[in-house]
């Protein structure tokens, strides 16, 4: 299918042709409408897709003019607008619809959201073609439209001026069962009663101006089931009995009104347990904080499940969706009407309790934290609990939407820290509280630097005292935000280590690594890695998947670790040692000395390399002891 498409800007074209070549459209694209009517006057397009604000000629101003030309009628329109959820984008929608577009969809375009809009569209020109045919055919051809007339899919009515049916088709017959002798009005008949007044007008102008009108309305089915319909009314005459009727050729569109609405529930809520989700929070948000500023006192829950991932990873992740909906009807059971659940997370809730001191809410956050106590949830034959820690603090006006929710957070780390399935209320001067409430900030942080790639890789040399050249380059990291000063790994790396995302920074750095060494084949490089990298049974994927295309990557690469790297699972640093090592990759355990068992991790660990604690090196002329510990370590090495 032939499709015209008519936007200015250039990366939002692109994407917009390269979504529908993929459903094999043949695409014409213009950058304004002075361009798109020198094509469309050309040829014809069963379908325009129209940015609203164009420079030049303005996007209804196009949509007008292809209506009034040939066949325009035949082309659907599908308009693209950015108006937000308000009353501007209200009456932006009512000018588009007035303007003869057929439908809009909400911008930026996102490819799903776009292909259930293009799916309704290509039913919507079949059936425009179809009407068309239809109603080309009246004119001509009586006794086909006869045949016609009664198998169409689409509701095609008959009615006189007074808008009394007085046939209609099948279709029509089997969505209202009415009785045509008692002269049914149209408006009465397929009309929702909130809606005849303007269907009304609607049709006391078609008399007028003689042109084809077309509507959207809803009605309810025999059977009681809302259908929304897209009506065409257009009037036709017979010379031979001198009469003028009103022909109405409608289609069902309830599949696009039911898309749009599950869309826009999904837009703002959870589908899986059906409260809102974290989109929605700002907008919950900002209504409690009006409360709050109106003295109402107003509480947020941030509430984490203890050991939910047992649960996803014995069991696996549909086991964890139904462990999780009873989860939601116990936190549904346990708040009141006025409050406010959202799912932030896989296992993390956010509640919002309206009209709640600080008592209340502990209360209900304890009614909380004890019936998921109680909670008990079977698999098959295994049974499962989980508990839940909890963070909740006072809606303070004064405080932004997002230093409220990382304060909560802090209190839910901190419960979480001091032992699980407890309740921690946030106090300005917790110490505890203050240092989790840094570490959730730096969390964030730390995601946000990973996708932007703001992390910087420097290059340390190590120098060879014996031929007084560079050996190798140890590599460090580096956090250089927009508008800020180079922040040094002390300030993130604690944090990063105590929310367990260290090992993403270290895959950060090896990714990065990979590609240095790919574009200067003489550089050798060492590189850290933490005690959860060590832990992790797919780095050793992740190493080879990066150094795949880095030629003699196992001889220019050297791994360091230090004695904590390794502590907390011997075992598993061990294996990764020795699957890197038969690679070819080499291995230096770092800060040697300054822990009380690196001799004996010496004797463990397949290394080959030593680096000496800094400790012992610094003013090393005037400590003798430090010389003797240094020497000592040496002969031993």
């Amino acid at each position: 299918m032939k499709v015209l498409v008519v936007e200015d800007d250039r990366v939002t074209r692109r994407i917009l042709c390269r979504i529908l070549e993929q459903r094999s459209y043949v695409v014409t694209q213009a950058s304004s409408a002075e361009e798109a009517k020198g094509f469309y006057a050309s040829e014809f397009f069963p379908l325009v897709i129209l940015d609203l604000n164009l420079p030049g000629i303005y996007g209804l101003q196009f949509s007008r003019w292809v209506r009034e030309q040939p066949n325009g009628d035949r082309t659907y329109i599908l308009v693209g607008t950015a108006e937000g959820q308000n009353d501007k984008r209200v009456h932006t929608l009512n000018q588009i619809l007035e303007a003869g577009s057929n439908d809009y969809i909400a911008k930026p375009y996102t490819p799903d959201f776009l292909h259930v809009r293009l799916t309704i569209a290509e039913t919507q020109i079949k059936e425009i073609e179809l009407r068309k045919k239809l109603e080309d055919d009246l004119k001509q051809e009586r006794d086909f439209i006869s045949a016609v007339f009664d198998t169409a899919a689409v509701l095609i009515v008959v009615m006189n001026l007074e808008q009394q049916i007085i046939h209609m088709n099948a279709a029509a017959l089997l969505l209202t069962e009415i009785d045509l002798d008692a002269q049914p009005r149209f408006p009465d008949t397929f009309i929702a009663p909130e809606e005849t007044a303007r269907v009304n007008h609607l049709l006391e102008e078609l008399k007028k101006s003689t042109q084809a009108v077309t509507f959207e309305t809803f009605l309810f089915s025999t059977q009681g089931e809302k259908r929304y319909i897209s009506w065409t009314a257009a009037l036709t005459s017979s010379e031979e009995v001198n009469t003028t009727n009103i022909v109405c050729s409608g289609i069902d569109i309830t599949a696009r009104y039911e898309a749009e609405e599950r869309l826009a529930f999904l837009a703002s809520h959870d589908p899986l347990t059906q409260f809102y989700n974290r989109n929605y929070l700002p907008e919950a948000m900002s209504a409690f904080l009006k409360q709050a500023r109106e003295k109402i006192p107003c509480a947020l829950l941030s509430i984490d499940l203890d050991d939910f991932k047992i649960v996803n990873d014995s069991a696996g992740h549909a086991a964890g969706d139904r462990l999780l909906i009873g989860i939601s009807n116990l936190l549904k059971e346990s708040t009141r009407l006025e409050d406010v659940i959202v799912r932030f997370g896989g296992d993390e809730f956010i509640i919002l309790l309206s009209g709640a001191d600080v008592f209340q809410a502990q209360r209900i956050a304890e009614r909380i934290r004890q019936r998921v106590d109680e909670f008990v949830f079977y698999d098959s034959s295994r049974r499962f609990s989980v508990s839940a820690s909890i963070g909740l603090i006072m809606i303070d006006p004064d405080l932004t939407t997002e230093q409220i929710i990382a304060r909560a957070d802090a209190a839910c780390y901190t419960a979480k820290s001091n032992g699980r399935n407890r309740t921690e209320i946030y106090t300005p001067d917790d110490a505890s509280l203050r240092q989790m409430h840094t570490d959730a900030n730096w969390k964030e942080r730390i995601k946000e630097a990973l996708l932007e790639r703001w992390f910087e890789l420097w290059f340390q040399p190590v120098m060879d005292l014996a031929t007084n050249e560079i050996a190798y380059h140890e590599t460090l990291i580096r956090l250089r935000e927009p508008g800020s000063e180079i922040i040094m790994p002390t300030a993130f790396l604690p944090s990063a280590e105590r929310f367990r995302i260290i090992p993403v920074i270290d895959r950060y750095v090896i990714k990065y690594a990979a590609r240095y060494l790919s574009a200067d084949p003489h550089l050798r490089l060492a590189i850290n890695l933490s005690g959860q990298s060590m832990s992790d049974p797919e780095l050793v994927g992740w190493v080879l998947q990066c150094f795949e295309a880095v030629p003699d990557a196992n001889e220019r690469v050297n791994f360091e670790i230090t004695e904590t790297a390794v502590v907390s699972n011997m075992h598993a640093a061990k294996g990764i040692i020795a699957k890197l090592g038969r690679m070819g990759f080499q291995f230096a355990l770092d800060d040697f000395g300054s822990g009380f068992s690196s001799f004996q991790y010496l004797q463990e660990l397949p290394i080959q390399y030593l680096k000496i604690a800094g400790n012992f090196i610094a003013d090393l002329p005037a400590q003798p002891m430090n010389r003797s510990f240094v020497q000592a370590i040496n002969e031993i090495a």
